[in-house]
């Protein structure tokens, strides 16, 4: 089962967590959006700034909050040539990183012809990160993985956004989200880990079907 398989799962478990109590309505929405990560390496490396699709599901029952199960999946490439100052040495670093993000907690809702929503809850991220060195010395070229590895943790959310109704089966709204959580990556040939940030800043925009 592919990574992004096993997340679709879980969502699909932790949305079924009320057991033997039916949702009065759902919401599931598609959202496109960008994810900004807060740490400095990835400013530095230019990757600090991912394209993100996520599924946002929202279960209604008889309570005065509703059962929110999100889950983000955000991605960036970038590859950064460094001039080195001396001759027929050339440099680059390439940096590949990918976030998954599970966020269950419940949202707020008020009942207006564009409603307003704020949420919260618990977190668990999964930070991907690859950054390997390509470059040639007196036309021989060489190349190293500096850093191949993954970890996950739980942190918080929270969001803010909007809903507009298109009559009563279509959504279109926008969506505001912090998340917090950090993960533990250990660079090639070393023994001690670099603690980063996996959280960030989230905006998108979202088109759903409500029932």
């Amino acid at each position: 089962m592919s990574r992004a398989a096993r997340w679709i799962l879980i969502a699909v478990l932790a949305a079924g967590l009320p057991l033997g109590q039916a949702a009065l309505a759902n919401d599931v929405n598609l959202l496109y959006g960008q994810k900004s990560l807060g740490e400095d390496e990835f400013d530095v490396a230019g990757v600090d700034g991912q394209t993100e699709w996520g599924l946002m599901v929202n279960l209604e029952f008889d309570w005065p909050v509703v059962l929110a199960v999100d889950i983000l999946s955000s991605s960036d490439e970038n590859t950064e040539n460094i001039v080195t100052g001396i001759q027929g040495y050339d440099l680059s670093f390439t940096t590949e990183v990918e976030t998954l993000e599970l966020d269950v907690g419940v949202r707020k809702f008020w009942d207006w012809k564009v409603e307003p929503y704020i949420g919260g809850g618990i977190a668990y991220i999964q930070l991907d990160a690859k950054q390997t060195e390509f470059g040639s010395f007196l036309g021989n070229p060489f190349s190293d993985v500096l850093l191949d590895d993954d970890d996950s943790a739980l942190g918080f959310w929270v969001d803010a956004g909007l809903i507009y109704r298109l009559g009563r089966k279509f959504n279109l709204g926008l969506d505001i989200r912090y998340s917090d959580s950090s993960a533990d990556l250990t660079p090639v040939g070393f023994t001690e880990s670099i603690k980063l940030d996996s959280g960030g800043t989230h905006y998108g925009i979202m088109l759903g079907y409500h029932w």
